[in-house]
């Protein structure tokens, strides 16, 4: 019996540690990847069919606003500074949409550092991480959340068809080492089995 413990303290110990290890691991594969991009993050006042619709509305208000601007973006900082800089522009535009649909709801218009799990835009997968996002946030905020990327701008592309246009690729490529790049196309599932070890362990270590 005392085996028995002795061999199961050291696989918790081995466990323990290999979750610890981890816990960096989480935060430096997505580093590469979120040093490069600002993503859009716009959270619902709740799950109802209504404000489903309404943050959809208010997602494609902000989407036009931006795509002027981002679309001929070459840097991630200064998407970010226009950004910051037409944050009370940006929440007046999501606030109109509000009205205009007939709600009352108050909205938050902000640059924050946002924890993400893994998403997949059309045949390319982005890790979990901590990213810089513009978030949106309407009413109380806790109903199913839409994201995208501002930049590299792959919020102004149709996705619908499944595939990331090559434009957008390209762009994306430009600021990625080939590594990191190639990385976001699971063809053979496992870099996706990757992320997903790593989004567990983000939510785990909060």
């Amino acid at each position: 019996m005392k085996k028995y413990t002795i061999a199961l303290s050291i696989l918790c110990t081995g466990i323990l540690l290999c979750l610890v290890t981890s816990r960096f691991t989480v935060k430096e594969v997505s580093t590469p990847l979120a040093e490069q991009v600002l993503r859009l993050h716009v959270l619902a006042n709740s799950d109802s069919d209504e404000d489903q619709a309404l943050k959809l509305n208010v997602k494609s208000a902000i989407v036009d606003a931006l795509s002027p601007v981002l679309s001929d973006t070459t840097e991630k900082a200064a998407a970010c500074q226009w950004v910051s800089a037409n944050l009370d522009e940006l929440q007046t535009i999501a606030a109109q949409v509000i009205a205009d649909e007939g709600y009352d709801y108050p909205v938050t218009v902000a640059c924050e550092t946002v924890w993400f799990p893994n998403k997949t835009y059309g045949d390319m997968t982005f890790p979990c991480g901590y990213y810089d996002a513009l978030r949106v946030c309407i009413g109380e905020a806790v109903g199913a959340n839409w994201w995208c990327v501002l930049y590299p701008p792959l919020c102004f592309v149709d996705l619908t068809c499944g595939v990331v246009p090559d434009e957008s690729k390209d762009k994306l490529q430009t600021v990625l080492d080939e590594d990191n790049y190639n990385n976001l196309f699971a063809e053979d599932g496992q870099v996706v089995v990757r992320f997903r070890i790593l989004e567990w362990l983000g939510e785990l270590f909060g």
